[in-house]
């Protein structure tokens, strides 16, 4: 086989691999108030989602992701029974989280430190 039709498939091979390649980031989210909670998040930025486990229950929500923030809502969440806003300011790592249930909003201040994705 001549060497230019291997180099032709060598790099269609690549491009292909690479074509499907997501840019993955990792993120260990600490409770500010209450540094014993925690939550390890992952953000793909190529599919605009985020996923995590809660108490055994895996989790994946479609995400806003621009350069600065990344937002998502989580409709009936297991604790709260309502929905849950998330807002992380990317430049910090600061995470906030609304909380909306039959009473009225609680929110969660946690800070975020990158594990995947540098």
């Amino acid at each position: 086989m001549p060497a230019a039709a291997i180099l032709a498939i060598i790099g269609a091979l690549l491009s292909m691999t690479i074509g499907a390649h997501s840019e993955i980031i990792g993120l260990h989210c600490v409770n500010k108030s209450q540094p014993v909670y925690y939550t390890d998040y992952t953000v793909d930025l190529t599919a605009g989602r985020v996923s995590w486990t809660t108490s055994g229950v895996a989790r994946s929500h479609p995400a806003r992701i621009t350069p600065t923030t990344i937002d998502w809502v989580e409709d009936e969440p297991a604790y709260f029974g309502g929905k849950t806003e998330y807002h992380i300011e990317r430049s910090t790592g600061f995470m906030t989280q609304v909380y909306y249930s039959s009473k009225a909003p609680k929110s969660g201040e946690y800070q975020c430190q990158r594990t995947q994705g540098f």
